[in-house]
């Protein structure tokens, strides 16, 4: 047999293989499953739409028997499921509550003309339950700083204001109901504490909270 008759039958019988013939489908097969990897991958990564979110809320803040309106602001990135990091504001208004008690060591005792705020600013660390779910139960913890102000009327009349900053901390719980992709419900519960001696002489600090929040 000349040497181009073999090398023609080679040449056939290596066409006519079955791993010739099923070389595109076992490419396509490949194809598909790296395919299909990718897209499981990428449904596991969780939030990856709506990573962020902003909370507005209102509530009372409640201390020895004294209860004062509040408002905050929450923003919070999430870093995986579960865990995410934020910031948030809150302002508490104390006047109208507190007429016949002494505020960060000023007397206003039968002064109807004084005006106080606290406000607390925190970076928040949050864990959240439940990811997936509409219901999302979660536990948040607050660390940084409070700013005490307030202003009354001293002797002659004159208006006199004292502003204080020290340490806050705090522990939330709560939940988010969403309901829809972007807009969620949000209710929390926070026991608070305020490294400041008026605000020491009764360790029971807690704001009841709730709100709207949307994600992006």
């Amino acid at each position: 047999m000349s040497f181009n008759k073999l090398t023609i039958i080679c040449l056939f019988l290596i066409m006519f293989s079955p791993g010739f013939i099923l070389g595109e489908e076992i490419d396509l097969e490949e194809s598909e499953v790296k395919e299909t990897t990718k897209t499981v991958h990428q449904s596991a990564e969780p939030n990856s739409l709506n990573p962020n979110s902003i909370e507005l809320k209102g509530g009372i803040y409640y201390n020895n028997d004294i209860v004062s309106p509040l408002a905050s602001i929450l923003y919070q990135r999430d870093l995986n499921q579960n865990w995410a990091l934020g910031l948030a504001i809150t302002g508490i208004n104390l006047a109208n509550s507190q007429k016949n008690e002494d505020v960060g060591s000023l007397n206003f005792f039968g002064n109807s003309n004084f005006k106080a705020r606290l406000v607390p600013i925190d970076f928040v660390i949050a864990y959240n339950f439940m990811e997936g779910s509409s219901f999302r139960p979660f536990i948040r913890g607050y660390l940084g700083g409070a700013i005490f102000s307030a202003s009354y009327e001293g002797r002659g009349g004159m208006e006199r204001k004292r502003e204080e900053r020290f340490f806050h901390g705090g522990l939330g719980l709560g939940f988010r109901y969403f309901i829809s992709d972007n807009f969620y419900a949000v209710t929390e519960m926070n026991a608070n504490y305020f490294d400041n001696e008026f605000l020491k002489k009764d360790n029971t600090h807690l704001y009841g909270q709730v709100g709207l929040g949307v994600s992006f």
